[in-house]
């Protein structure tokens, strides 16, 4: 019995080494695949992306630091708009993009050249109703503005738009984050890749939505 208890640690122990082999490699490559994307400043408009709710202002510290990045560019004259995207959830009357929006423009930023929406609720949702709005206005160059690990995702969406995509994260201090919460980040993002490739896209969509709502 002690010798298989024995065992069973030591298939546990190597992997959890492997995993967190895998979460620092990973890591790493989103850091250098963000870098390779940096933007040529001026561009037309920022995507900015919401990463849910909370205390201060309604919204949690990661959108707020998204919020305050876009509003320090365009006040730098790098990005002549603004597009707030996500957070929509209708069943709860909470609609994060506006929420976004009111910040910035309380903050400064003049209401026209800020837009927003009310339907998208994931990063693929939030990625057409940027792009629609984009087209509409006739914009060409984008940049993204969210955490790394988010951009990484949306980096693979905006591959397949005819629109030129650039990133920009705000500063990301992840020892601020605490070395389990980068953990969980990451194994977030890899269920979130695993469930976008592997589920028909109609139920994909659905099973987030449904989430969302509840």
């Amino acid at each position: 019995m002690k010798k298989c208890c024995k065992k069973f640690a030591l298939i546990l122990l190597l992997l959890v080494v492997t995993d967190l082999l895998a979460v620092f490699g990973y890591t790493c490559l989103v850091i250098a695949d963000i870098q390779k994307h940096r933007p040529s400043y001026p561009v037309d408009a920022a995507f900015v992306f919401f990463n849910g709710f909370g205390s201060s202002n309604g919204l949690s510290e990661f959108t707020n630091r998204n919020i305050e990045h876009a509003a320090m560019l365009f006040r730098g004259k790098k990005i002549r708009n603004i597009v707030c995207l996500g957070g929509a959830r209708p069943q709860r009357r909470l609609y994060g993009a506006e929420l976004m929006k009111q910040v910035l423009i309380n903050n400064g930023i003049p209401a026209e050249k800020v837009f927003s929406e009310r339907e998208s609720y994931d990063s693929l949702t939030n990625f057409s109703a940027g792009i629609e709005i984009a087209g509409k206005n006739q914009w060409r160059t984008i940049v993204l503005i969210s955490q790394y690990l988010h951009l990484y995702r949306l980096a693979y969406i905006a591959e397949r738009s005819d629109f030129t995509f650039y990133m920009d994260p705000p500063t990301m201090r992840w020892i601020e984050m605490g070395p389990l919460k980068v953990v969980l980040a990451v194994h977030h993002e890899w269920l979130g890749w695993a469930a976008a490739m592997l589920l028909p896209e109609k139920l994909y969509l659905s099973i987030l939505h449904w989430s969302r709502q509840t």
